[in-house]
């Protein structure tokens, strides 16, 4: 049975935001607030569009291949996304590198990114998001292999709670060749430090 695809509902989003400027006896007449449930709604559209992904947005990001005789490694980044920390709803800023061996296919470079930053805009856990990159470009591009870092900075432990402002969360997904070959393995973290190191 497919899945029902969720729909983004704005006025239900305007009036909970209503509801929690209420909650803190803000004035909503007050010129910097009347129109801050509807921007926030709109805000809140776009950081979580990542949560209406469907099988026709992926085919739209991984259908288009094209052909080429190169058979090494392929690595972008870094690649900046945000989301959102399903626990409390703050930003999370990430920098990502993939990486993939191709196999008879190959995306456009933009797509790369793409990928990742429609992936990225909902509230989900990071280590939910890494594996869900990981687990649909394998399924859609069945390359030899593919690896996902994402350092993410978490709003909800920098801005409030432990208060840690420079901490960041480090996660590492790997399929393939990227899991059971160690001088690929190897190579990949090579080229990681690199990318990094020179952004």
């Amino acid at each position: 049975m497919s899945q029902k695809q969720k729909l983004f509902n704005g006025d239900k989003v305007t009036e909970g935001v209503r509801l929690i400027l209420e909650g803190l006896d803000v004035d909503l007449n007050d010129e910097n607030f009347k129109d801050t449930p509807k921007r926030v709604a709109k805000s809140f559209r776009e950081l979580c569009g990542g949560l209406y992904i469907g099988h026709e947005d992926k085919e739209k990001i991984f259908g288009r291949t094209f052909e080429s005789p190169y058979q090494g490694m392929i690595v972008e980044g870094p690649i900046t996304a945000s989301g959102l920390c399903p626990h409390h709803l703050l930003p999370i800023n990430m920098t990502c590198v993939i990486a993939y061996l191709p196999g008879q296919k190959k995306l456009g470079l933009s797509k790369l990114a793409r990928a990742i930053k429609m992936y990225a805009a909902q509230p989900l856990m990071q280590e939910s998001l890494s594996h869900q990159i990981v687990e649909d470009f394998d399924d859609y591009v069945h390359p030899g292999g593919v690896a996902l870092y994402i350092s993410g900075k978490h709003n909800c432990m920098s801005a409030r709670g432990v208060n840690l402002p420079d901490c960041t969360t480090t996660t590492m997904d790997v399929r393939g060749f990227f899991e059971t070959d160690v001088s690929i393995k190897t190579e990949f973290q090579r080229i990681l430090e690199l990318t990094l190191r020179n952004a």
